[in-house]
């Protein structure tokens, strides 16, 4: 997964992030996640993974309980090919299984496909923040994406591992993968091995 995650840190303005996490923070990263909330993986040919997508709290704030914010990232040579919104059906079946009220996102302009994407999924965007990312010596606005999930409308289907085309939607393992350890993110090609617990 941070083979995915690590270029879209360091050759875009996709996350604000400006370092890409170790592979222990990232490790952490979903551990803290998988305490409450879903993050699952979309697995190719091989067991490869080729997408995630989560949800974690929009705030910390006990009022915020009902709401979670989503994030999707694939890896490029498997875009457009309906990973992200496999990814994102499931995520959001499971978010209504868990109750939740509402689901955001923030997705980082310009980015037509991650617009697409959240229009298909009935996402209606309700605000932009302007210039509020400086990166790559410019600054970038951020708009943000919202869903109610409780409208009597639930997204995806019942069967946890259902097939894409050659993909498979699974819950992601509790580490980000041991096999990363002293690895360079940009030397790590995919198929990647990720550990399982």
């Amino acid at each position: 997964m941070l083979a995915i995650y690590g270029p879209a840190v360091t050759s875009t303005a996709i996350s604000f992030e400006i370092e890409v996490p170790t592979v222990d923070d990232f490790a952490t990263r979903l551990s803290v996640v998988q305490e409450s909330d879903p993050w699952l993986v979309a697995e190719g040919d091989g067991g490869q993974v080729v997408g995630y997508a989560y949800a974690a709290p929009f705030r910390s704030r006990a009022a915020y309980g009902g709401s979670r914010e989503t994030t999707v990232y694939v890896h490029p040579d498997h875009r457009r090919l309906g990973v992200a919104e496999s990814l994102m059906q499931e995520l959001l079946a499971r978010l209504v299984e868990q109750q939740v009220h509402v689901v955001v996102a923030g997705i980082v302009l310009p980015n037509d496909a991650s617009i697409a994407l959240h229009q298909r999924l009935g996402f209606d965007c309700v605000g932009t923040f302007h210039q509020v990312g400086h990166k790559f010596g410019r600054r970038h606005d951020l708009s943000f994406w919202e869903r109610p999930l409780d409208s009597g409308n639930p997204p995806g289907g019942s069967d946890r591992s259902v097939a894409k085309g050659s993909v498979v939607l699974q819950p992601a393992a509790a580490d980000a993968g041991a096999e990363l350890h002293g690895a360079a993110v940009n030397d790590l090609p995919l198929p990647i091995a990720e550990g399982q617990r």
